[in-house]
């Protein structure tokens, strides 16, 4: 169909325990509630080291991957580091990134980002 689209960055409201803010949150048990900001902290460590300079790919999402393996109920359905606002595989680090994931609890699939200026 061709419609146009524009993709605009805002940011995104977080719960004070930087669990980003959705309806579906509702949806999560209490051990669920305490184990899923672990995304956000695994996402922005991650940030973290694309800005000190890392640029292994695997290494930067496997060790999003550790992190969010600390929780006991969390299965990450995936975790993908895409050149931004293309959405494209990136041979190399460069550019503007972001970095994506979901995880399902067992009631809800949580989705999450970070962007990245390198």
């Amino acid at each position: 169909m061709n419609f146009p689209t524009v993709l605009r960055p805002i940011p995104t409201v977080r719960e004070p325990e930087d669990l980003a803010k959705s309806s579906r949150n509702v949806n999560l048990s209490e051990q669920e509630r305490q184990e899923a900001p672990l995304i956000y902290r695994a996402l922005t460590e991650a940030k973290a080291m694309m800005e000190q300079g890392k640029r292994d790919q695997q290494a930067i999402l496997a060790h999003v991957q550790s992190v969010i393996h600390q929780s006991q109920h969390a299965e990450i359905d995936y975790i993908e580091l895409l050149s931004y606002p293309q959405l494209e595989a990136l041979p190399t680090l460069k550019g503007q990134v972001i970095l994506a994931c979901a995880v399902k609890f067992e009631r809800v699939r949580l989705i999450d980002n970070v962007l990245v200026d390198l």
